[in-house]
């Protein structure tokens, strides 16, 4: 712990006994200091509020304020000395903005804004005696922003305040002359711009661009008043896990918007961002930033000095920090509310807590760290090798799929290994899965952040992926699984990460910590009630002091479908094995997917990219099976039947049958009959093709022309035995078909 934090820091709650997250904070007309936070624990999701009184130390007259369902991401502002709150909560897959109001020790009912489908990211505003609610309403490839105000019988003048079609976050301020500004960002058909828009006289401006980068995507704008203008903040990412915090000075001159003053705050490359704006009425601004996933960093704005240099106003390199509410008192004094994790969760467990720090503005210079912003973690830094991700033309693709059978399919790219910002990634959830369309060009994929890591996974936010997943999944157009990683406590059990997909969108979220989560044979046993599978990835992957690597003696055929072969990680195909385009982490011996074969479990192959920087479909990995519509139920199916294959990026199309049983296949027959093989390749660039049986190669071609087709015969066994299909680029691309399982019928 940091001097600034031993002096200056309090824990608001225990993370022995609840999870807290999302914490915000604010003020009231006496000096009062109000928290609030989403609260889990034993499976549900609450929202807490109290006072935060500094001279006690203490955290008082915690109180439930939410309903039955699960709440998530609350926010309070004050209004003299009243407090109003607003939060998100499901229920029966439902959602509700929800709100009420605190004065002289008296909660008010909960009032009901608005209920749908999918409603997130509620912001409070107070101006003058007014309180304004804002929030999102979301649908299947379009979103817009609602603001309200709330009256003595509840919400009025509700009204749409956006025009793009599809937005999200929205943060709102008013200036000295009774202006309103709204920013929000907008998902364009490439990438994600900040928007903002004014109202004076009730009248509302065009929309106009804010961020200023053409390629970059931008997310979560939080504007603050300085006086006649307003501060617009966001973060923003590139390709290559490059990320920037940035700002911009937009006010209002005869109707239309003005953006002056762009600025670059600070750029790395590194782990997610969360950030937090504050504003006091003398037009001072405090911004608060991640960097990397160990670290919240400050600064200070004004007319005069402009951007201060960084304070950081979190722990040390061991602890993880994220999702801050900030606050500035009249006197310049920040103060800022935070959520803390403890190393990777061992010791106590994966619980986050909400931590208070503080830091009055004339002891601010004192604890500036100039050479914070140069560090970056070599765990996202992009893998240096180029790779090209060659797709093979349509009409070269429809001849050879009509060649080898497959005339009333067609293939289909797929990623589902990445994480978001929810977890230990980059970016926002509806962001993952626009980058799925448009940088990777994939038709499916899914979400899959941890169960706990770097904390609990919580039922509301289990929800919330469910409705995000639900969402853009549009058949013919985009296909996505619901999924979540389930991660096993590294330091205390060598269990092996596994991703769990349900077919269609119903399913519980049984974490490694849950009774029904705690070890893989109870898991599997969970997760059949929902038809659901577990496939092991970075099945041989050492993280130097833990282990992440799969423990082969836990298995069941009938969830344990498939096996991730490559990753941004690692090839796992064998121990030792190694790619250009990975990090070649260390590898533990007898945990590869040829181990796991060797054991006789009948495991397909996929490829991902264990995205953690929106790398998904462009590092790592991709899946390639052949459908006849694209759905999420083919695609399950497809993948339960292990009837798909991994490859290294490249769009290789590959063909493996056995007496045309397809890659996947258990086929018996009679001992010493024969079987015939059929083996069918179109790759991107020369190629050498080998069949492998238990685990040797018995077959070798190559071929200069792209090409490669061929069949052979073998003879049936007294034991089972195991096929699979290796391709071998010039380029160093691969490919790896689905084995298939040869057995004696007798």
């Amino acid at each position: 712990m940091n001097e600034l934090n031993q002096r200056y820091s309090k824990e608001v709650t225990d993370i022995v006994a609840v999870s807290g997250k999302y914490p915000c904070m604010t003020q009231t007309a006496d000096g009062k200091t109000y928290v609030c936070y989403q609260e889990y624990k034993d499976r549900h999701d609450v929202i807490v509020a109290g006072v935060l009184t500094q001279e006690k130390d203490e955290f008082t007259n915690g109180t439930i304020i939410s309903g039955e369902g699960e709440a998530l991401k609350p926010v309070c502002v004050a209004d003299g000395n009243r407090v109003w709150y607003a939060w998100g909560e499901n229920k029966n897959q439902k959602w509700k903005i929800y709100y009420r109001s605190y004065e002289n020790g008296v909660y008010g009912e909960i009032q009901c804004a608005d209920e749908g489908e999918a409603l997130f990211y509620p912001y409070l505003y107070s101006k003058d005696g007014i309180i304004y609610l804002l929030w999102n309403r979301q649908h299947s490839n379009s979103a817009e922003i609602v603001m309200g105000t709330i009256g003595e019988s509840g919400i009025e003048n509700i009204q749409v305040v956006s025009s793009s079609k599809e937005v999200y976050r929205p943060s709102y301020t008013m200036t000295v002359d009774g202006i309103g500004y709204v920013a929000y960002d907008s998902f364009n058909g490439k990438n994600y711009d900040v928007l903002v828009r004014a109202c004076k006289d009730g009248v509302w401006s065009e929309e106009k661009i804010v961020s200023t980068s053409k390629t970059a995507w931008a997310a979560q704008p939080l504007v603050a008043s300085l006086k006649d203008k307003v501060l617009v903040c966001w973060y923003d990412f590139n390709h290559g896990s490059d990320f920037s915090y940035n700002s911009s000075v937009v006010f209002l001159k005869d109707s239309m918007l003005v953006v002056e003053e762009p600025h670059c705050i600070g750029r790395g490359i590194d782990w997610y961002e969360d950030i937090a704006i504050a504003e006091n009425s003398k037009g001072e601004v405090v911004f608060s930033y991640s960097w990397g996933k160990t670290k919240l960093h400050v600064r200070h704005y004004d007319y005069e000095k402009k951007w201060s240099e960084p304070v950081v106003f979190t722990y040390d390199e061991n602890s993880f920090a994220s999702n801050q509410g900030a606050y500035i008192d009249e006197e310049g004094t920040i103060h800022l509310v935070w959520q803390y994790g403890n190393q990777n969760g061992h010791k106590p467990i994966r619980n986050a807590q909400v931590i208070y720090t503080w830091l009055k503005v004339d002891e601010f210079e004192n604890y500036i760290d100039t050479e914070a912003e140069k560090v970056s973690d070599p765990f996202t830094r992009p893998i240096p090798a180029e790779k090209s991700l060659d797709r093979i033309s349509e009409e070269e693709t429809k001849k050879w799929m009509i060649k080898n059978g497959y005339g009333e399919k067609f293939p289909i790219f797929g990623d589902i290994h990445g994480q978001s910002g929810m977890s230990d990634g980059v970016g926002e959830i509806d962001q993952f899965f626009n980058i799925a369309k448009v940088w990777a060009n994939l038709d499916f994929t899914a979400l899959t952040d941890h169960d706990c890591y770097p904390y609990w996974l919580s039922e509301s936010e289990w929800e919330w992926i469910r409705t995000t997943s639900r969402l853009f999944n549009v058949e013919g157009e985009m296909t996505t699984l619901l999924a979540y990683e389930w991660t096993p406590n590294e330091y205390r059990y060598d269990f092996g990460h596994k991703n769990i997909y349900y077919r269609g969108f119903e399913g519980e979220l049984f974490r490694s910590g849950d009774e029904g989560g705690l070890t893989p044979d109870r898991l599997f046993s969970s997760i059949k009630k929902y038809q659901a599978m577990a496939f092991p990835h970075h099945p041989a992957a050492s993280w130097k002091l833990v282990s992440a690597a799969t423990d082969w003696s836990f298995h069941d055929d009938s969830v344990q479908r498939m096996v991730e072969i490559f990753s941004r990680h690692a090839p796992f195909e064998y121990y030792g094995n190694y790619s250009k385009y990975t990090k070649n982490n260390m590898q533990i011996e007898r945990c590869s997917a040829q181990d796991a074969l060797a054991k006789g479990y009948h495991l397909g192959f996929i490829a991902g990219s264990d995205s953690h920087q929106m790398e998904h479909g462009l590092e790592g990995g991709v899946i390639i099976t052949f459908v006849d519509k694209l759905a999420n139920e083919t695609v399950w199916d497809n993948l339960y039947d292990r009837f798909a294959y991994g490859t290294s990026g490249a769009g290789i199309l590959l063909s493996f049958k056995v007496d045309n049983h397809e890659m996947g296949q258990i086929v018996e027959k009679e001992k010493g009959k024969e079987v015939e093989f059929s083996v069918s390749v179109l790759g991107t660039d020369e190629l050498k093709v080998e069949v492998l049986c238990n685990n040797k190669v018995i077959i070798e071609k190559e071929s200069a022309d792209r090409a490669c087709d061929f069949v052979f015969t073998r003879e049936v066994g007294e034991v089972e035995d195991f096929y699979y299909v290796r391709v071998t680029q010039k380029d160093d691309h691969q490919a790896w078909g689905s084995p298939i399982w040869v057995k004696n019928k007798n």
